[in-house]
């Protein structure tokens, strides 16, 4: 978590699984997911370009539907985190 100390948080996407309560955070370093119970945060992972499909680290916003599907936004694409999948599904190129 400490990664969110010096982000700023864009969007926040409340989600429950299985295996708990998760809180998905876009922000200008990358997504952060959370997981907690009522004692506070038991976990948290950082995804960003190093270490997932995300095609930049500033995210704007995430969502998540209801086959828990994560949606993360860009600036220059849409991702999609199925499951332990990413599939970039828009990719827009700068000039």
């Amino acid at each position: 978590m400490s990664l969110l100390l010096n982000s700023n948080i864009k969007d926040i996407e409340y989600e429950r699984t299985g295996y708990g309560t998760e809180l998905w955070m876009a922000t200008d370093s990358g997504l952060t997911v959370a997981s907690y119970n009522v004692d506070g945060i038991t976990s948290a992972t950082t995804y960003h370009r190093g270490n997932s499909g995300l095609l930049r680290d500033t995210i704007s916003n995430v969502a998540v539907d209801a086959v828990h599907n994560r949606w993360i936004a860009t600036d220059t694409a849409i991702t999609i985190f199925r499951g332990n999948k990413w599939d970039t599904l828009y990719h827009a190129h700068r000039c």
